[in-house]
C-alpha cells in the first residue's frame, strides 16, 4: 500500500477522498484559488482520513524543495484540460519525479483529454528513462453522451507492478502505444504526435 503520495494537480481535491488513515497526501497546485475554492466548496480535502497538505507554486519547482526518495505514488492529474502543461511531460520532469520516488515507486497519470493522445509521448518517455508502464481507459459502454472517456497510464522501475496491471487486471502494456516518437525535452517538444500526425 501507499503511505506516502504526491499529487500534481488539485482540482476540487476528489483524489484526497482515496486517502486511509495513516497516509500522508501532498498536493501540488499551481493557483492558490484553486486550493481556495476546493477547501471552501467541496469537502474532499477536509474529509479525507489522510493528512493533507497544499503546496502551492509550479509543481516541478515545490517538487525541487520535496525530499528525495520521499513518495510511494506520484498521481500526475494536471493533464485533463485541452491545455497541456508540456513542462509536467517531458525528460528531465520525469527524471524529476523518478529522483522523489521510493525505488519501486509508481507514477499515475490522468490523461483524459477531447484531443490529444498522450499515450505516445508518455511510451517514449518510458522507454528512454527504462520505465514499464500500462494503460487503460474506460470502455465506450461506461462513457455517458458528451463526457470525456477516463484514460491512464501507470509507470513504474518495477516491472512486477506493471505486469500485474497488465496480466491480472486487464491493462494494456504501454508499449503498444509506441509510435517512434521522439521523447519529449525541455528544449524541444511537439504536440503533433499527440494529435495523431
Amino acid at each position: 500500500s501507499f503511505k506516502n503520495i504526491g499529487v500534481v494537480g488539485l482540482g476540487i481535491g476528489s483524489i484526497a477522498a482515496y486517502g486511509r488513515p495513516g497516509q500522508a497526501m501532498d498536493f501540488y497546485e499551481l493557483d492558490p484559488d484553486v486550493e481556495l475554492l476546493a477547501r471552501n466548496y467541496f469537502r474532499y480535502l477536509n474529509d479525507s482520513k489522510a493528512a493533507i497538505r497544499v503546496v502551492t507554486g509550479d509543481a516541478r519547482l515545490s517538487l525541487l524543495r520535496a525530499d528525495d526518495a520521499g513518495y510511494d505514488l506520484l498521481v500526475l492529474d494536471a493533464f485533463s484540460s485541452d491545455a497541456v502543461p508540456i513542462h509536467l511531460l517531458t525528460q528531465e520532469a520525469f527524471e524529476l519525479y523518478l529522483k522523489k520516488m521510493k525505488p519501486g515507486g509508481v507514477i499515475a497519470c490522468h490523461i483524459s483529454s477531447r484531443f490529444l493522445d498522450l499515450k505516445p509521448i508518455l511510451a517514449a518517455a518510458a522507454e528512454t528513462l527504462g520505465l514499464h508502464g500500462a494503460s487503460k481507459a474506460a470502455g465506450a459502454k461506461e462513457i455517458a453522451e458528451n463526457e470525456i472517456m477516463s484514460q491512464w497510464v501507470v509507470l513504474s522501475a518495477d516491472p512486477a507492478k506493471i505486469n500485474r496491471l497488465t496480466e491480472e487486471l486487464g491493462w494494456t502494456d504501454l508499449k503498444k502505444s509506441a509510435r517512434g516518437v521522439k521523447v519529449w525535452t525541455d528544449r524541444h517538444a511537439s504536440l503533433l504526435p499527440a494529435l495523431g500526425f
